[in-house]
């Protein structure tokens, strides 16, 4: 987390500006370094051989702003054969060459390993939640046969942006990726060789600053993306490589031209147009056994508009209203699943989402809120199935009708003589997301509950912070049960998780210290994350750690 500066979070459907896809667009931005040079180092330790450990550096001037970060992570895991570790080592500088020019380099390598358990059946996980998958009949245990993920990662990425005046700006990117994965599972040892690269450009033009009636900006560019992945797929004799099964290669080329405007108009309307042109194709080839030459699979192109509308009163509370489409191709592993069969009839998943909300504040931000309400239907979703061995595959399922209510409430006194400040927080989210038109076979799952996807979520928390340095964050997360298969005739039960941090930040002249210690799961609830979606005998359960703690310690030095 240190490596990122800040987040910002677009739901629905982005295509306007990001391109394919259906489930929101998320946005990483760089940390900033203050003015000098800052040094800053941190550790934290915990329950379950946790240890956390990372140094960075700062640095900025006129000039340069530059972020160095070393992390490393470790843990023996709350599950038997549950062990990881990561290494990260990341870069990011911006170099200020002119008062119109900015270029910035960033670039990180993540070296990544940890131990996948395999999924328990419901008597398993109640009998000992912390055995990893045994063995049944003819299929050996994920300890026996070493299942683990190793993945090494190296981006690099250089974007220039530059103001042409006052009004044009242009912002262009070259990006590209190299990852070595290895992945020996209970049925099979895939190694794959991963190389992308690509390009992304944007020109803005900002328009009537002095007028009183309209102003705004309009956006417009275009993204390219190639993917080559080389995959083989090996037997797996208790964790080491055997005797190779297939050998398959998966290009990938996708791209797209976007623009959008956004319009300020009187009396505080503001209006966003825009929309995309995207355009995917991939290629198969199996090298081994037998060369079978390219299958080829070109989409056609798809539009993809988006419209917005907010009103702002008094500007404190505005209303809006959206509505967006979207478009999401098979990704790599599910065009060439773990099954090692090419999965050319899948299906790219469309859809169109509404929107309206309002959110704003009362009595100077002491109480603010966000409510919006959305319904979107999504035709040809992609699910996921596995085979009794642990392999994954999927399918298109028809049609899914997914509204639901998200909402945030927020609490924040002013206490001038202890506290220098105090937030009391709640969110809700109600998710109605159920199949529609969806037949299996002979099953008709027409009507259920969208596999995965809990009903109910609701989080409410207490941020303090005293004059004196003192802090406190507590946080309580109730999660209703969760359908674990198609036929909604296995649920994860829900589970109430509490925890919280307590520490002491204190600034002495260039010296910042942060001491801290917290629990996870203080109620010591038994409950399952990251369930394993419609598998074959009914191994949907991962475990989640019980009660756990942790403390820590950080250390920031400035000149």
């Amino acid at each position: 987390f240190n490596a990122i500066g800040g987040m910002e979070v677009i739901k629905g459907p982005g295509g306007s500006l990001y391109g394919a896809g259906t489930g929101g667009t998320v946005l990483l931005q760089s940390p900033t370094a203050q003015r000098g040079t800052t040094a800053q180092v941190g550790t934290v330790a915990g329950s379950y051989g946790l240890l956390n450990t990372h140094a960075m550096l700062q640095t900025g001037s006129e000039k340069l702003n530059a972020t160095a970060l070393y992390a490393h992570q470790q843990s023996e895991g709350y599950r038997r054969h549950t062990q990881m570790r990561r290494d990260l080592f990341s870069l990011n500088t911006r170099f200020f060459a002119s008062d119109r020019r900015t270029v910035a380099v960033n670039t990180f390598f993540s070296d990544l390993y940890y131990q996948t358990p395999g999924a328990l059946t419901q008597a398993q996980f109640e009998a000992d939640p912390r055995q990893a998958r045994p063995a049944a009949g003819p299929i050996r245990g994920a300890e026996e046969q070493q299942a683990a993920v190793r993945n090494r990662t190296f981006n690099l990425g250089v974007s220039q942006e530059y103001d042409f005046n006052a009004q044009w700006t242009n912002r262009t990117s070259l990006y590209g990726t190299i990852t070595q994965f290895e992945n020996p599972t209970i049925r099979n040892y895939d190694r794959r060789a991963e190389n992308g690269f690509g390009g992304r450009s944007v020109t803005t033009y900002r328009f009537g600053q002095n007028l009183e009636n309209l102003s705004g900006k309009i956006a417009f560019g275009g993204e390219f993306q190639r993917g080559q992945t080389n995959l083989q797929t090996y037997g797996n004799r208790l964790g080491q490589l055997d005797t190779l099964q297939f050998g398959d290669e998966v290009r990938v080329n996708q791209w797209l031209l976007f623009a959008q405007a956004e319009l300020d108009l009187p009396r505080q309307f503001y209006l966003t147009v825009g929309g995309s042109i995207n355009r995917q194709q991939y290629s198969l080839l199996r090298t081994y056994p037998t060369n079978t030459g390219f299958q080829t699979r070109d989409f056609a192109p798809v539009l993809l508009p988006r419209v917005a509308l907010l009103k702002k009163f008094r500007n404190e509370i505005s209303i809006f209203g959206s509505v967006s489409y979207g478009f999401s191709p098979p990704t790599t592993d599910e065009i060439r699943p773990s099954t090692a069969a090419f999965n050319t009839a899948l299906n790219p998943e469309r859809g169109v989402n509404y929107e309206i909300g309002a959110r704003g504040g009362f009595w100077n931000g002491l109480l603010s809120f966000d409510v919006t309400a959305f319904s979107f239907s999504l035709r040809e979703t992609i699910v996921s199935r596995r085979t009794a061995d642990g392999a994954d595959f999927f399918t298109n399922s028809g049609r899914t009708a997914q509204r639901g209510v998200e909402s945030r409430v927020s609490f924040e006194p002013r206490f001038s003589d202890v506290f220098q400040s105090t937030k009391l927080w709640l969110s809700y989210t109600y998710n109605d997301f159920r199949f529609r038109d969806y037949v299996q076979n002979t099953a008709d799952f027409s009507g259920n509950w969208l596999t995965g996807i809990a009903p109910h979520v609701a989080v409410t928390g207490l941020d303090l912070q005293t004059r004196l340095g003192l802090y406190l964050n507590a946080t309580f997360n109730y999660t209703d049960r969760i359908p674990l298969n198609d036929a909604n005739t296995f649920f994860a039960p829900g589970y109430r998780l509490l925890g919280g941090r307590l520490g002491f930040r204190k600034d002495i002249r260039r010296f910042s210290l942060d001491v801290f210690a917290g629990v996870d799961n203080a109620l010591d609830e038994r409950y399952s994350l990251g369930n394993d979606l419609n598998a074959v005998g009914n191994r949907f359960f991962n475990a989640a750690p019980g009660r756990n703690w942790f403390g820590g310690v950080q250390l920031r030095m400035r000149r």
